[in-house]
């Protein structure tokens, strides 16, 4: 097979290519109804129309205020884009190609020269998928013989593993003289090989390109799309580092509350508190003072408070001793640090045990570092919130801490994720993902892998949490501007974040409220109510994410939550507006629903004791349970997610209500409910159904 022929790109920002015919869930998703009549238009036609004028089934309220449910243009269905090639299953036999929005960022400057080297990382087919993901609803159901009968590491790869496909890919690669397999996986799901460019483009039809970053100056050698010859088709499936751009990996800006926000006349308080203005950041040098100036904040002890969480163990006693054999793990990225003295500081000042110490997956350039966290206190800010967070709920737990290196992309965090994580010999029973990116980013390589990998990890009772993301239903495309206010969301659709929007993780949502002990609402820049009143001197500068997939379908488990065809998003919320952290020695509050999801993990640390005292296994895949059980939280009926982060615009989103909805899902914690039904043996002890609203 030859090179395919060179086609102009539509723009560095769009890649639309029979993308919406080829999604597993078409069009039919709220923020997308289906309509029709755009299949035979022109890409360029068809831009120009989604950007301008026409019928617009879901118009902004007078003076441009936000959209209501349901919003969005009609299915996209072009054949003829410019700039891509056709998706797999659609025209010209691609097996995959580049996806709708890489973003703005991307320029493309030319062809790569031929002699290039280039590693691709190919993605060998999981087996027997299907039985596995039906043994992980079985464990997962009381009503089952097999509940929470989780597998062993080697019983799990066993199961799933697929040796001969990795012989037949080993040997098709090798019959290729210039093609060098450079590793595989020790779980056996991938295997990266390098080979010039010319060597790649014969092999896999295709045409690459050398792009580059605006703003890190980050290089990549990417094609629009690539074919597999039949005889890998069977064993792989699909490739990374082909097609796949995506911003390099940000952490969800956990946002600081600085006094741009705030009223008028607050400052940062009299010269005599200990506290000062750095672009726009309040800092503090201590946490009481922090109050004083900011008013509410969440500290662990709040946190403790508002959702009845147990005291922490005693050192010595035999609660300490059950919660230090329990273990949880935070994913952080992009270079991220965190400093040991800021978590000294901040566990002395709060009364949290020291003695256990972060473990570190040394993964990138990253690493503990006190100095850095003061004179750059923007690499630490996440790193330093999760760890903090995670280790203060349940602190006798081991924790783990992974990070990658600067300027990765989502792909590269997923093969790392893949390779190093999933294939510990004892993987921690938690994980909490504070990073992602809107779905339409995100390869069919990707979503496939990552919900593979997720199911061998259920398989094994692994919890994994994944914030919702922070800028509402829209997602962080509502921040680009180029062609307006929601340009990308009026042509692209409301928009879940992933890696939150597989089936086999639980969604972490945002509340805000915890911080002024008020009623709990959606955590939300256009918040109203008490909660908000309360904080209206520092008011939220995130909005929670939250919707529906279209790339996963919507599970069995969530059959009576709603009626959309795609996978809803979140499952749970906490809060997520003014933790108080400590960054470079001094106190300031962050939002985030990356502050959300570590938190919850170290409630579930807790949990996972309580069971070992019990002689009982870790309580693994949640939300058949919850969405079974949902009076074991807290229903969250007020608030909604049709903002983005604070800054950027109304694109529209959805509102809570009684029962699950795609801004709060089930509600927050009630930890003494929530306890209580995880420690379920079966049948015999399950919690009474309560009924999901539909």
């Amino acid at each position: 097979p030859g090179a395919m022929p060179r086609a102009p790109l539509l723009s560095s920002q769009l890649l639309l290519a029979a993308w919406w015919a080829s999604l597993p869930l078409g069009g039919a998703q709220r923020g997308l109804p289906t309509g029709g009549g755009a299949t035979d238009v022109d890409g360029q036609e068809l831009v120009s129309a989604a950007l301008g004028a026409g019928d617009d089934e879901c118009a902004r309220a007078p003076g441009g205020g936000p959209r209501g449910e349901g919003c969005g243009l009609s299915t996209l269905q072009l054949r003829s884009a410019r700039g891509a090639a056709p998706r797999s299953g659609a025209l010209g036999g691609a097996f995959e190609s580049a996806p709708a929005y890489q973003g703005a960022a991307w320029v493309q400057e030319g062809r790569a020269p031929a002699a290039r080297p280039h590693e691709l990382i190919f993605v060998v087919r999981h087996r027997n998928m299907d039985r596995a993901e039906q043994m992980v609803l079985e464990r997962s159901s009381p009503r089952s013989p097999h509940f929470r009968r989780w597998l062993s590491r080697r019983e799990a790869h066993e199961l799933t593993r697929n040796d001969a496909g990795m012989r037949a890919l080993r040997a098709a690669l090798g019959a290729h003289a210039g093609i060098s397999i450079l590793e595989e996986s020790a779980g056996g799901e991938l295997l990266r090989a390098s080979a010039p460019v010319s060597k790649w483009e014969e092999l896999l039809s295709a045409e690459f390109s050398v792009h580059r970053h605006r703003d890190s100056g980050s290089v990549l050698v990417r094609a629009p799309a690539y074919s597999l010859p039949d005889r890998l088709r069977e064993h792989v499936a699909g490739v990374l580092k082909a097609v796949d751009l995506g911003e390099p990996v940000r952490a969800p800006s956990p946002g600081f509350l600085g006094v741009g926000g705030a009223a008028e006349g607050s400052g940062a308080g009299p010269p005599s508190w200990n506290c000062s203005a750095e672009a726009s950041v309040v800092y503090c040098d201590s946490v009481r003072e922090l109050e004083r100036v900011k008013g509410p904040v969440v500290t662990p002890q709040v946190l403790r408070e508002v959702y009845t969480v147990p005291p922490i163990a005693a050192r010595g006693s035999e609660d300490a001793r059950l919660r230090g054999r329990t273990s949880h793990m935070v994913y952080a990225s992009l270079g991220q640090h965190w400093s040991p003295s800021d978590r000294t500081t901040f566990q002395a000042a709060l009364g949290i045990p020291q003695d256990r110490y972060v473990r570190q997956l040394d993964m990138g350039n990253g690493f503990a570092s006190d100095s850095l966290c003061r004179s750059s206190p923007g690499h630490c800010t996440e790193s330093n919130l999760d760890v903090q967070y995670m280790m203060a709920m349940s602190p006798w737990s081991a924790m783990g801490y992974y990070y990658m290196s600067r300027d990765s992309t989502m792909h590269d965090f997923l093969e790392h994720f893949v390779k190093d994580v999933s294939n510990m010999h004892e993987p921690p029973s938690v994980i909490s993902i504070s990073y992602g990116m809107p779905e339409i980013g995100a390869t069919a390589t990707a979503v496939k892998l990552f919900n593979s990998v997720a199911v061998t990890l259920a398989l094994q009772g692994v919890t994994i949490l994944v914030a919702s993301g922070d800028d509402g239903a829209a997602g962080s495309l509502a921040r680009s501007a180029r062609h307006g206010p929601c340009w990308a969301i009026d042509l692209l659709g409301l928009q879940a974040d992933w890696p939150a929007s597989s089936p086999w993780v639980t969604g972490v949502g945002a509340t805000l409220g915890a911080a002024s002990r008020s009623p709990e609402v959606v955590c939300s820049v256009n918040a109203s109510g008490p909660a908000a009143e309360a904080t209206k001197r520092f008011p939220p500068l995130i909005t929670s994410g939250g919707g529906f997939s279209k790339l996963n379908a919507r599970p069995p488990w969530q059959d009576g939550a709603h009626g959309e065809r795609g996978r809803g998003v979140p499952d749970v919320s906490l809060a997520g507006h003014a933790y108080a952290i400590v960054l470079g020695g001094r106190w300031l509050t962050v939002d985030g629903t990356s502050a959300s999801s570590p938190s919850f993990a170290g409630m579930l640390s807790l949990i996972n004791a309580e069971r070992l005292k019990s002689g009982l296994p870790s309580v693994g895949f949640l939300n058949p349970l919850l969405y079974g059980n949902s009076s074991a939280l807290r229903d969250i009926t007020e608030g909604d997610n049709r903002c983005a982060s604070r800054g950027a615009p109304c694109c529209g989103g959805y509102n809570a209500r009684p029962g699950w909805d795609a801004a709060s899902g089930l509600g927050s914690v009630d930890f003494p409910r929530l306890a209580a039904l995880l420690a379920a043996r079966g049948a015999a002890a399950e919690a009474p159904t309560a009924s999901v609203a539909s």
